[in-house]
Parts: structure tokens; sequence; C-alpha cells
């Protein structure tokens, strides 16, 4: 015959069921609480991995630029705008003081830089045809119809006019610039000088130039730098330039010309280096890569 639990009994397996609920409660909340604490741990880390990701597909970029400007491809290297791809580098190695800012534009691209407080101004609507600049010289060309030209201007009255500019070039011309100083002598004493007794004799210095004793003079000899070292002409067609405008000359003139300039300029170009050196944050160089035969042991 099974034994019959009294109430005391019955009563005490009551509360042992009780305070193990609580507890199964305790640690069940202690649970959920340990997985919203990991969930949004494990959310964390995920964002920080994908900002690396995205911050390691930006450095490669870089560096591929970095690679094609300086032993890349030669059709790599030639890139249509060198200098941008130059700053492009630099901007990568020099810190920036402010935060970047990320923004999307109309096209769906993403640019990011730093921002720039631009003051309030207004916009001219663009009317076409960019004006023709003032600075230039006008030259003023009226045109009269045939019944004026025939009859004269006091036969009609002018009630408006239309103008209309064009832009023209006049040709370039080599001339030749003679400097005569004149020899003077004091006409108290010109009586002296005839009976050939000693006289001084007056006259202006020459003429400092910038080759000593040479044909050219410094304007003639800024456009030739100008034309080489600027517009990138080669000596050979700049020697038919000059003869097309009635001078000839010779490249290696030419040449030499440039080579005692340099020997001249030479005090200013290492002043501009001292001060590039001193006071310059970084110095920017050709990104064009050379190859170079290694030395053998």
């Amino acid at each position: 015959m099974p034994e019959v639990a009294t109430n005391a009994e019955l009563l005490q397996r009551l509360e042992q069921l009780e305070r193990r609920t609580r507890q199964v409660e305790v640690d069940w909340a202690k649970a959920v609480g340990d997985a919203r604490l990991a969930e949004a741990a494990l959310k964390r880390v995920e964002a920080e991995r994908d900002e690396y990701k995205k911050l390691y597909v930006v450095m490669l970029e870089q560096v591929r630029r970095l690679e094609a400007g300086l032993v890349g491809q030669k059709r790599e290297r030639y890139v249509p705008t060198s200098e941008q791809l130059t700053m492009d580098v630099v901007s990568s190695l020099v810190p920036e003081d402010d935060a970047p800012v990320t923004a999307t534009t109309a096209t769906g691209t993403t640019v990011t830089g730093t921002t720039v407080t631009v003051e309030t101004h207004e916009r001219v609507k663009p009317t076409g045809r960019r004006p023709l600049p003032e600075k230039l010289p006008r030259v003023l060309v009226e045109v009269l119809p045939p019944d004026v030209e025939k009859h004269g201007t006091d036969a009609f009255e002018r009630i408006g006019e239309d103008v209309s500019e064009t832009i023209e070039k006049r040709p370039a011309s080599v001339v030749v610039v003679r400097t005569v100083r004149g020899k003077y002598v004091s006409k108290q004493k010109l009586d002296a000088l005839k009976v050939g007794e000693s006289t001084p004799v007056l006259q202006a210095p020459a003429l400092e130039l910038p080759i000593p004793r040479g044909v050219a003079g410094p304007g003639f000899l800024a456009d030739t730098i100008v034309k080489r070292w600027v517009e990138h002409q080669p000596l050979h067609r700049m020697e038919r330039t000059y003869g097309r405008e009635g001078y000839d000359v010779n490249r290696s003139t030419i040449c030499g010309w440039h080579e005692a300039v340099a020997q001249l300029t030479a005090p200013l170009v290492e002043a501009m280096w001292d001060d590039a050196r001193a006071n310059a944050p970084y110095l920017c160089t050709d990104a064009t890569g050379v190859l170079v035969v290694a030395r053998r042991a």
C-alpha cells in the first residue's frame, strides 16, 4: 500500500519547487541579458570589420595608382592629368587637419573632402560667348554705307550704331636695335683738339646686356627661353620660325645663349632651392619611373 504524504511534506515539496522555479527564472533572465550583450558586441565588431574593409580597399587603390605612376606600363604612366595623380599621392601621405566629409553627387559618385566656408555671392548667368578681355588693345574700324561715302556724313544724321568685335593677330617681327653712343668734346677745347693736344672726350657707357658683347638682347633671349621651356618648341623648329621672320640663326647659337643665361641666373635658382628646402612642407617631383640596370656583384 503506497505511503500517503502528510500536509507538512507536501508544503515542503511545494516550497522547494517554488525556489527551483525562481532560480530557473533568474538564470533565464541572466542568459537573455548575456545574449543581448553578446549580440550588441557582435554588431559593433561587424561594423568595425566593414570600416576596416573600406579602408583596406582605399589603400589598395592608392597603392595601385602609386605603382602605376612609378613603375607601371607606359600607357599607365602617361595619364591625361599627371599633376592630379601627383597631388593625390601627396595628399595621401600628408595628414589632414580637418575631419573628412563624405558626400554623394548627382551621378551617384561618393566624394570625400573637408568642409570649406564659402561667402555668399551672385553669379552672372552665362549668355553664351565669353566677352573679349578688356586688357587687349582695340583698333577702331568704321564702315560707312556706300551712299554716305558718296554724299558725305554732313548730309546724314547718325541715329545709332552696331558694334562687333573680332580677334586678330599682328605678325611677330624681329627688329634690330641700333644703339648710338655719341662722343662729345667741350667747345672751349675744340681748337686744342685740332692742333693735336690732349682733350677729354665724353661718351656714355655701353648698355649692359645679359650676354656681354652678345648680339641677342634681353627681349629676344626671353622669347627663345619661353618657346623652348614653356611652349616645348625644339631648337630646329625655333630655327625655322625665326628664319620665316627674317633672321637666320643656327640652333647651336641659341643653345649657347641658353647656356650663358643659365650661368647668369644660377644664383637666383640656388636661392630658390634654399628657400624651398627651408620653408616648403614638401617638394613635388615627377612621378615617372626610370628603369635602372642592377649593378653586378
